[in-house]
């Protein structure tokens, strides 16, 4: 799952071009505005195991393009949640149970077969979403676009 940071505004998109060399101040802003999102997505998403709040990291694309990316194959279905009707894979489920140490309440029953169990449970009941980037973005919309103003209105003055 990721999230793009970029300039897609038509009129924003003369203003930069405008800039010439004070692009990079934009793009520094860009940058910490990744980061801003990041730490916060890290701090929203789910712990059962830290592998994906680890997996969260900004990434610069190309000059004015950043991205937040949450790096495993199931970001996704954390944050908007899974409709009843999909097998998720065993093997993230066992990887899962194993990470985070869960033993099965009947002592006969293997680890295995308890990722079986919690499969076809999600596959029965879908699972509910827990958002970690939207939020995470929204919470720092504003603060982003705050320091693009003042970075483009500081450019002009340079």
């Amino acid at each position: 799952m990721r999230v793009v940071i970029d300039h897609n505004i038509p009129d924003i998109r003369k203003v930069i071009r405008g800039l010439g060399s004070n692009q990079p101040k934009i793009d520094a802003v860009l940058s910490k505005g990744a980061g801003w999102i990041s730490n916060d997505a890290k701090e929203l998403a789910a712990k059962n195991t830290s592998q994906m709040a680890e997996s969260i990291k900004p990434r610069k694309v190309s000059m004015l393009v950043h991205e937040v990316l949450a790096d495993t194959n199931y970001a996704r279905a954390v944050e908007e949640g899974t409709r009843p009707g999909g097998f998720p894979p065993e093997q993230s489920i066992l990887d899962w149970i194993k990470t985070a140490r869960i033993q099965p309440d009947d002592p006969f029953m293997e680890q295995e077969d308890l990722a079986f169990v919690i499969a076809r449970s999600i596959y029965k009941r879908g699972t509910p979403a827990q958002p970690f980037m939207e939020p995470a973005v929204e919470k720092n919309a504003t603060r982003i676009d705050v320091a693009l103003r003042h970075a483009i209105a500081h450019s002009w003055r340079s």
